[in-house]
């Protein structure tokens, strides 16, 4: 009876250990199948849901793209304030750029006035600098009087030139004519004194006509 007991009470201990080990490995795979079938089943009810409606459900904390302009994707969303600001900064780029247009445009505008007044100015002194000199011949004062009369209100720089021509080929004419002015008056001169020598001789005879003073003087003319 004993023995039986004893043997008996032996056995008992591997037994717990045994039925302890099947219990440990049948959690732990109860354990590993309720793991993959979690898996399973996220996977099967939430990979065929965007990610944009998931975070609307789950209020997940990624925040969608933000654009200012252009095309918006799925999942974009368009900031007006930002846009905004980009539209002002564009409108005041562009307000500098007209601005510094305009003040070109005046400036050259103001270039112009002054230099239209300059030519203006030195087209009126031309041309009664060229009447004046146009005065040593009637004929050549008439026509230079009626292009002086037909000179532009607005000249250019080809009147101006035009004007100067003028001016220089009168101011040659005028050395030519004073010249030979210059020229007919010592002739005259000398004419005269041949005159009045051949009219002295016609008195003094031979005396005259071999004087050494007279010789000299005929010689120098």
């Amino acid at each position: 009876m004993s023995n039986k007991l004893s043997s008996s009470g032996l056995r008992k201990p591997g037994n717990s250990k045994k039925r302890a080990l099947r219990t440990d490995n049948f959690l732990e795979s109860f354990r590993d199948i309720g793991g993959q079938a979690s898996n399973t089943l996220k996977k099967d009810i939430f990979e065929g849901i965007p990610s944009d409606i998931m975070r609307q459900i789950f209020g997940g904390a990624e925040r969608p793209s933000v654009k200012a302009s252009g095309n918006i994707n799925p999942g974009e969303s368009l900031d007006i304030q930002l846009l905004l600001e980009e539209e002002r900064e564009e409108n005041k780029i562009l307000k500098g750029k007209l601005a510094h247009e305009k003040r070109l445009r005046e400036e050259e505008s103001v270039i112009i006035s002054q230099k239209g007044q300059e030519l203006r100015v030195e087209l009126h002194a031309l041309t009664q600098e060229v009447v004046q000199l146009s005065k040593s011949t009637e004929g050549l004062a008439r026509e230079t009087q009626i292009a002086a009369m037909q000179a532009p209100v607005s000249p250019g720089i080809y009147h101006v030139v035009f004007f100067e021509k003028i001016r220089e080929f009168i101011r040659s004419f005028r050395k030519s004519i004073e010249s030979a002015s210059v020229w007919m008056q010592a002739a005259n001169q000398r004419a005269s004194k041949k005159k009045t020598f051949w009219g002295q001789v016609g008195k003094s005879g031979a005396k005259r006509l071999l004087s050494q003073e007279d010789y000299m003087q005929r010689s120098a003319g």
